[in-house]
C-alpha cells in the first residue's frame, strides 16, 4: 500500500512540474467571471442559469482533465523511458497502475475541490441557499472523471497517447448519450446498425446516470439511495477496469 501511495505522490508532483496545475488555475479563473456575468445578465431565473453554467463547466473541466492526464500518465513515461526505471525497482505492475490512477485522481480531485469551493462562494455572495444535491453533483462529477481516467489508463496500456485520448473522449460522448441512444424509435431507424450500438452500450459506462444537473436546476431532488447507487456503480466499474488494466499490463511488452 505504501508503494502505491508513493507512486501516486510522485505522479502528482510530476504533473505539477509539467505545469498541469495551470489547467486548474485557468478553470477556476474562467468559472468566476462567467458565473458572475451569467447571473447579472441572464433572463428568466438567473440562479438556475448560473447553476447550469457552473455545473457544466465543472463537469467538462474535470472530465477533460481526466482524459488528458489519463492518456498522458503512462504513455508519457513510456516515451521518456522512465517507466523502465520505476519497474526495475521492487514495484509490481499492478502497484504501478493503481499508483498512477491515484496520482492523477489526487490532482483532479484538487481541480474539482477548487471549482466546488468557488461555486459555493459565488452562490453565497448572491444569497443562494446551499442544497445537499449540489454536493451530490460534484461528487458525481468526481465519479465520472474517475471512470474516464480508468478507461484511459486501460487504453494507455494497449496503445499510444493519441488512441488513449480518442478512446476516453469517445467513452465520454457515448456514456453521456446512452439514455438518448436507448430510444426505441432511434434504434428502429438504424436497422442492422442497432446491434452494433447495443454492443457498444454493453462496454460503455452509463455516465448519464451520474449527470444530475437537470434534477438540481429544476429542484427535483436526489434521494440518498440514488447517490449511494451511483457511488457503488462507480466503484464496481473502477474495480473491473483497473483489474483488467493490471492483467493486460502484466502480459504486455513495454516498448
Amino acid at each position: 500500500m505504501n508503494k502505491i501511495f508513493d507512486i501516486g505522490v510522485v505522479t502528482f508532483r510530476s504533473l505539477f512540474r509539467e505545469k498541469v496545475f495551470i489547467y486548474i488555475i485557468v478553470s477556476v479563473a474562467l468559472l468566476i467571471p462567467v458565473s458572475i456575468v451569467a447571473f447579472q445578465f441572464s433572463y428568466g431565473d438567473p440562479a438556475k442559469i448560473t447553476l447550469d453554467i457552473a455545473l457544466g463547466l465543472a463537469s467538462l473541466s474535470s472530465c477533460f482533465a481526466a482524459i488528458f492526464l489519463g492518456a498522458y500518465a503512462i504513455n508519457g513515461e513510456k516515451g521518456s523511458k522512465s517507466i523502465y526505471v520505476v519497474l526495475s525497482k521492487d514495484i509490481s505492475r499492478g502497484q504501478y497502475i493503481i499508483g498512477k490512477w491515484l496520482g492523477v485522481m489526487l490532482l483532479n480531485g484538487l481541480n474539482v475541490l477548487c471549482l466546488c469551493v468557488i461555486n459555493f462562494l459565488i452562490f453565497l455572495i448572491f444569497e443562494q441557499s446551499f442544497i445537499l444535491d449540489y454536493f451530490y453533483a460534484f461528487m458525481f462529477t468526481l465519479c465520472e472523471s474517475a471512470i474516464l481516467l480508468s478507461v484511459c489508463i486501460l487504453a494507455s496500456v494497449l496503445s499510444n497517447i493519441y488512441i488513449s485520448f480518442f478512446v476516453g473522449l469517445s467513452v465520454f460522448l457515448f456514456g453521456n448519450s446512452i439514455e438518448y441512444l436507448s430510444n426505441e424509435r432511434l434504434l428502429l431507424t438504424l436497422g442492422p446498425l442497432k446491434y452494433l450500438l447495443k454492443g457498444i452500450k454493453l462496454f460503455t459506462p452509463n455516465l448519464s446516470n451520474l449527470n444530475i444537473k437537470i434534477n438540481i436546476i429544476y429542484g427535483q431532488g436526489i434521494d440518498f439511495s440514488y447517490f449511494t447507487k451511483g457511488i457503488v456503480y462507480t466503484m464496481l466499474y473502477l474495480i473491473v477496469s483497473l483489474v483488467l488494466s493490471i492483467v493486460v499490463f502484466n502480459k504486455a511488452e513495454i516498448e
